[in-house]
């Protein structure tokens, strides 16, 4: 088992995204190029990596 690596980008592959927001069946995972640029827009973006799968993600956006 390897372990767990967390990046801060704001940069994923439409299939990256897809991938994981399918798997927890979020209907946004069916719109992979909105998520990215979502993820670009966030003020934090911690992605977890198992090797090159991405297997989580944390966002935050700070509203002022």
């Amino acid at each position: 088992m390897s372990e767990i690596e967390y990046k801060e980008i704001h940069e994923f592959s439409v299939e990256d995204l897809q991938d994981l927001f399918l798997s927890v069946e979020w209907s946004s995972g069916h719109f992979p190029e909105k998520l990215q640029i979502a993820m670009r827009n966030f003020e934090t973006v911690i992605s977890a990596w198992d090797e090159d799968k991405l297997v989580g993600m944390i966002c935050a956006m700070v509203m002022e």
